[in-house]
Formats: structure tokens, C-alpha cells, sequence
């Protein structure tokens, strides 16, 4: 078995040369769900519905990263690089792509980080999340986190105005905060605030939140939603809906117009955290459902951005007039699975599970190359990065696997289901390559095809079902993720242990013992000391993967396109906002 780490670079892999001709008849603008395994898994090829899209986006990693640290203070500078804005030219509208409509544009009243993209432009952020992860002030000049947890200070830039003019100062931060924890709007990020007790106003710029427990989260709470602060006074002048349609901040943009399934408009704003920019007169979010019709708009030069499917990427690799910017989700990829549904409630079979899936198959037939290893809670870019491409526990091992499952009883096989996932009903092109994998070894899996917010109530919520398929996104920091699925407070958690007030079935796992994975989640969340907080991570790490509380599957790279003439432009990871603000078109 080849563990040799393999190399990602700009253009994907080759597809194997028997498989290459099976794509190419299908229509080089036609998305595909094809699943592309190697010659190591007997060389099979399956192919979906003409019309089933492939999900998953490429991009390109290195094997392992240094974690950004959360800093407990920041001193007073400028948002990003400011690197070759000197010669930046001013002008144009910046053309970009959207599949579908925007979301909520009121941050209280936001349920998904997907609205953050659509809502930075307008607001920008206190902190802003740089492309490595780590945070930078913008629309604050710094902060400040007392070594006791005790407060947390911020000083305001001074100067900068809401889109409707008014101040925005320390004033405007505190009702935002009031309003984030306003119990009466059920906002999800409230409770990353919950540490703040009450907060002073120092000065006009400067307000102190006086925190009740130690939690080094509330740092980059205010580089998300939470940190994205409307005009008291454009809030306070209309109702909910209204605001939300005619949102206003103190961002880079101001929102200018909205027109359903068609686009958005913002237009420059100058008095925002940095007088010198944004560079560009506007941006316009055209609304494209199909993306193969985005990528005849973004190579007529209609669109200057374009984030491209794995099939599109070889479309556009060789044109010298187009840059390819490839970076991992900051996401967990995983395939859950339930402890109280028999036989995953037998070790052995969870860990035939994992032992059955061949990644590299994974990652250079379905992702076409634009995918990498991961074999733990791995987030790449955020805080508590645990990526390491030599952690290769329960590598893919069929023989292993089918020991396993007749040292437990199933020496025929054994049927597994229901399996849900987080799509549209059809199975994704990744679900089902899984599914072949663990029929070769004995396991065979009943996909049950739900719309992706049904399935998740049943495995997350109802605790129903044997598997469940999908992505958390964990835009600042490890925790997001890692407490989300495997503390046992969480609404979400189904790993096991002491579960004996679901359904009445009490679940036991030998050598697990979840009040340890607790406590190990829970201290790494109040220290700030970030080598002690990454240990008790790895800590954690090995207690999940050696106990098969998820099965760990590739990360996803996405693959953004931009035209040449497009300058100093910064694809972030998903999940978080990219420099659009220093961005400028030189044509």
C-alpha cells in the first residue's frame, strides 16, 4: 500500500486514462456526478444522473499548517496587506457569481453563516479573519482580553461613519450586542456572547465587556456575525423586515438594491475603516443557478470571479489569462455514525467502516485531485488546526476491515441503514462512492434520500438512523466543531457514552469515557495559552478517532478563478470573506 503523501498543486491529477474518455463523451460543460476510483480498487466506475451535480469544490493544501493563535490583544493597524495598493487603480464594478439568492442581511436575525459573505460587504467586521486564519482589527483599532478572562476591551477607529451617517462608536456596538442576546430573537450566536455580563462605555471609542466566565472564544466571536454592527439608528427607524431588505452598516460597500433571482448591487462607501479604500466603485452579485451557464459568463469576461466545480477546473487550468486560487473549507468532512443503532454499537465494525473507504480513490476520482487526506477533526486555517497528513489512523486496509467484521459476527456481511446525508435527496457522487466501498468488504448500505434539513432532524436531532453524511463549517476556531459533535451538552451530540436519556437506550462504548473527552474540550476552551490549548486538542483528537466516534473523509479544496486583470484579489477559505475591499481591476 502506497502511504507515500501525495503532492497538490495547481492543476489536479490525470484522471486514470481508462476513465478519461467516459468523462470527455459526456460534454465538457456538462457537471457530472462521476465517481473515478484507482486501479487499486479494481478499477471501477460508476456514473450518476446526467442532471445530479457534483458538490464538492476543489483546491489545493499543503500537508500540514502552523495554527493561527487567538491573540489576547491586538495592536492598533490595518486590516490585510497593503501591499501594491499604491499603484491600485480606482473604478469599475467588480462582476461575481451567486447560485442563488441572498440571504437574511440583519445579523441578529441571521440563522447560517452562509448570509456572512453577503453581509460583510456591508458591515464589515471588528476583527477581520485573515486568509491563514489569523485576526487582524478593522473596524476596531485593537483589543484587549485580561490574562483572568475578566474583560474584554475594545478601542473603536475613530472617524468612520454608517452608510446613513450616523457615528458609529462605541454606542453602536453596545446595542448591537444588546440586540445579538436578545433572548426574543433566538439568535444561535448568542451564545458565544453569553460570557459578557454587562459592558461600559470608557469613551466614545472605547467599551468594555466584563465577562462571567473564562472562554477564549469571545475573541473571535466579534470576527463572525457577531462582530458585524448595523446603524442603531437605521434599526431603530424600521421594522425587521424592512431593515432586512434596506440593511446598513459601516462596511467597505453600501447596499444599494436588491432584485430577486436576478442580482445585488453595493456601491463604495468612503468613510469606512480605511479612507484609502475600497479601490473599486461597486460590486454586482449576479444571481446564476447553472453553473455551467456562470462558466460561459465568466470566460466572455461578464464575471471577473468565479468559484468553479471540480469538472470545470481542467475547462480553464491552461489559460495563461486566468488565475487559479485553491484553498481547503474550513470544514469538517465526516461520515457520523450511531452508536445505539446495532451493529455500530460493536467497535469492530466501526472501525471496519473506516478501514474501508479509500481516500485516495476519494480524493483523485470524485474531487478530481482537488481534495486532501484527513483522517481526524482536522480544520484547516482556524485555530486548534490538527492537519497533519502523517495522522493516518484506520488508513484504508479491506483485509483489516473484513477481519473485523467476522471477528464480530458478520463473516457474510451485514446490512447498515438508514444512511441519510445533507443534500438535495440525490445521493452526491462521494455518498455513493462510499456506499461501493463498504459493499466490497461486507457492509451494505440502505441510503435513505431526504431533503438535507429533514435528514439532519432525524440523525442530529431524533437521533434516528445509522449514518448521516455531510460538512460543519468552522469559520474562527476548532471548538465550533469539535464541541458541536463530541461534548455530550451538545443538542447535536450522538457519539455515544453516556446517552441514556435518548430513547431509552443507554449506550456503552468500552474504554470511552465521554466525561474525560468533556473535560479535555472544556479546559482547552479557557486557556489562551495556545500550545497548552493545541495539546489538550490532540488529546481529544486521539480519544474520538481511536473510538470511531466519526469516520473522518477527505477535506474539500475549493478552486476560485479569477481574470488576470483582476488585482491583489485573496480567495479565502469557505467560510469566511475575502478581500474584495482591496481588490482592483486593472482594465
Amino acid at each position: 500500500m502506497d502511504n507515500r503523501p501525495r503532492p497538490y498543486t495547481i492543476n489536479p491529477p490525470k484522471n486514470p486514462s481508462h476513465l478519461t474518455q467516459a468523462f470527455e463523451d459526456l460534454g465538457s460543460y456538462q457537471e457530472v456526478g462521476g465517481i473515478m476510483a484507482t486501479k487499486r480498487l479494481r478499477s471501477f466506475l460508476f456514473l450518476t444522473s446526467l442532471t445530479l451535480v457534483l458538490l464538492a469544490l476543489g483546491a489545493c493544501g499543503s500537508s500540514e499548517e502552523s495554527a493561527p493563535a487567538v491573540s489576547a490583544t491586538a495592536a492598533p493597524g490595518t486590516t490585510s496587506s497593503s501591499s501594491g495598493q499604491a499603484s491600485a487603480k480606482h473604478g469599475g464594478i467588480l462582476q461575481l457569481r451567486a447560485p442563488r439568492n441572498m440571504g437574511k442581511m440583519d445579523p441578529v436575525q441571521s440563522d447560517t453563516g452562509a448570509d456572512s459573505v453577503w453581509m460583510q460587504r456591508v458591515y464589515g467586521v471588528l476583527i477581520f479573519i485573515e486568509a491563514d486564519g489569523s485576526l487582524t482589527p478593522q473596524l476596531a483599532e485593537s483589543w484587549d482580553l485580561a490574562s483572568d478572562f475578566s474583560s474584554l476591551t475594545f478601542k473603536l477607529k475613530e472617524g468612520i461613519k454608517f452608510h446613513d451617517g450616523t457615528d458609529f462608536n462605541a454606542q453602536s456596538v453596545q446595542v448591537h450586542i444588546q440586540r445579538m442576546k436578545d433572548p426574543s430573537f433566538k439568535q444561535e450566536l448568542a451564545k458565544r456572547l453569553a460570557p459578557i455580563g454587562s459592558t461600559e462605555i470608557l469613551d466614545s471609542h472605547t467599551i468594555k465587556m466584563n465577562l462571567t466566565e473564562k472562554n477564549v472564544m469571545i475573541v473571535p466571536a466579534f470576527a463572525i456575525r457577531s462582530g458585524m454592527v448595523p446603524s442603531p439608528t437605521a434599526v431603530s427607524k424600521v421594522s425587521l423586515e424592512e431593515y432586512n431588505l434596506n440593511p446598513v452598516g459601516a462596511g467597505p460597500f453600501s447596499f444599494k438594491e436588491w432584485v430577486s433571482d436576478s442580482h445585488v448591487e453595493y456601491a463604495k462607501w468612503g468613510q469606512s475603516f480605511d479612507p484609502m479604500l475600497p479601490h473599486l466603485d461597486g460590486i454586482k452579485v449576479n444571481v446564476i443557478r447553472d453553473s455551467s451557464v456562470a462558466l460561459a459568463s465568466f470566460r466572455a469576461k461578464e464575471l471577473d470571479i468565479l468559484e468553479l466545480s471540480d469538472s470545470q477546473v481542467n475547462l480553464v487550468a491552461d489559460d495563461a489569462n486566468i488565475t487559479l486560487q485553491k484553498l481547503p473549507w474550513k470544514a469538517m468532512e465526516y461520515l457520523a455514525l450511531n452508536p445505539r443503532h446495532a451493529p455500530l454499537d460493536d467497535l469492530r465494525v466501526r472501525q471496519a467502516v473506516s478501514l474501508a473507504i479509500d481516500q485516495t480513490a476519494l480524493i483523485e476520482g470524485v474531487h478530481r485531485g482537488n481534495a486532501a487526506y484527513n483522517y481526524g477533526p482536522c480544520i484547516w486555517r482556524v485555530f486548534g488546526n490538527l492537519c497533519n497528513e502523517s495522522y493516518r489512523q484506520y488508513e484504508f486496509d479491506p483485509d483489516r476491515a473484513k477481519a473485523l467484521l467476522k471477528e464480530a459476527g458478520f463473516a457474510n456481511g451485514v446490512d447498515v441503514g438508514p444512511v441519510y446525508w445533507y443534500s438535495f435527496g440525490k445521493p452526491t457522487p462521494r455518498l455513493i462512492a462510499i456506499q461501493s466501498m463498504l459493499k466490497d468488504v461486507g457492509i451494505r448500505l440502505t441510503l435513505d434520500p431526504l431533503e438535507g434539513r429533514q435528514a439532519t432532524i432525524k440523525f442530529q436531532v431524533k437521533k434516528e438512523g445509522a449514518m448521516y453524511n455531510s460538512h460543519t463549517d468552522c469559520p474562527d476556531d476548532i471548538d465550533l466543531c469539535i464541541r458541536s459533535h463530541f461534548h455530550s451538552a451538545s443538542p447535536r451530540y450522538f457519539a455515544g457514552g453516556i446517552a441514556s436519556d435518548w430513547a431509552g437506550k443507554p449506550v456503552n462504548i468500552d474504554g470511552f469515557d465521554p466525561k474525560a473527552l468533556d473535560k479535555l474540550i472544556d479546559d482547552a476552551l479557557r486557556t489562551s495559552v495556545d500550545a497548552e490549548r493545541k495539546k489538550l486538542y490532540l488529546e481529544a483528537q486521539n480519544m474520538i478517532v481511536d473510538n470511531v466516534l466519526e469516520v473522518f473523509i477527505p477535506h474539500i479544496l475549493g478552486v476560485t478563478a479569477s481574470h488576470n486583470y483582476v488585482k491583489n484579489f485573496k480567495k479565502f477559505p469557505h467560510g469566511g470573506a475575502d478581500n474584495e475591499f482591496e481588490t482592483w481591476l486593472d482594465k
